[in-house]
């Protein structure tokens, strides 16, 4: 009989402290709201939404079965993004809409959390499996890495009308967004 109880409270237990090991598995979108935000307010059709956090992930991870470092990716950046004093969160997350479609989103909000905040970017990537993406900086340009096998990213910077997406080009002579953090070539001027 103890061992019956000791195996429940196990299992319990496990699913409570359950962490993500594969970072192109599906990742079910199953809360109402983004760090406070409803989710139909980040998008109309949005009806369930999940925030990608490192807590939800493993110490060991993998994608496409090979061992991935987390240290360099961030789910969340806080930062001044468009240089007006106040503090911006930019965050991803995964999402649900009400036909069913999944896919992930990227976020950029004004005092996120506080009675004045405000959504300044939203960008979303509708795809059946919802799977991880994160974000990195470089000066002045936000990358979103829509999924961990993704070899470019797609690129943002703040300017006079908002956050302005800046055009990866081919290979064919043209610079483009991996290359830019892969080849330290140098970047385009800032606005």
């Amino acid at each position: 009989m103890r061992l019956l109880i000791f195996l429940t409270l196990s299992l319990k237990l496990s699913s409570v402290y359950a962490c993500t090991a594969d970072l192109d598995a599906l990742v079910v979108p199953t809360d109402a709201a983004a760090y406070g935000i409803p989710a139909a307010k980040l998008d109309h059709a949005f009806v369930k939404v999940s925030v990608l956090t490192r807590a939800m992930f493993c110490d060991q991870v993998t994608s496409k079965g090979a061992p991935v470092d987390l240290s360099t990716a961030a789910f969340r950046l806080d930062r001044d993004f468009d240089a007006d004093g106040k503090p911006d969160s930019a965050f991803v997350g995964t999402y649900e809409n009400a036909t069913g479609g999944r896919g992930v989103f990227l976020v950029v909000v004004r005092q996120l959390g506080k009675p004045k905040q405000k959504i300044l970017f939203f960008a979303k990537q509708e795809n059946t499996d919802a799977a991880v993406s994160y974000l990195t900086l470089q000066g002045d340009i936000l990358s979103w890495w829509t999924c961990f096998a993704c070899k470019v990213s797609e690129d943002f910077r703040f300017g006079k009308n908002g956050f302005d997406r800046i055009e990866s080009y081919d290979d064919y002579g043209q610079l483009s967004a991996y290359l830019w953090r892969r080849e330290t070539a140098s970047l385009p001027p800032s606005r």
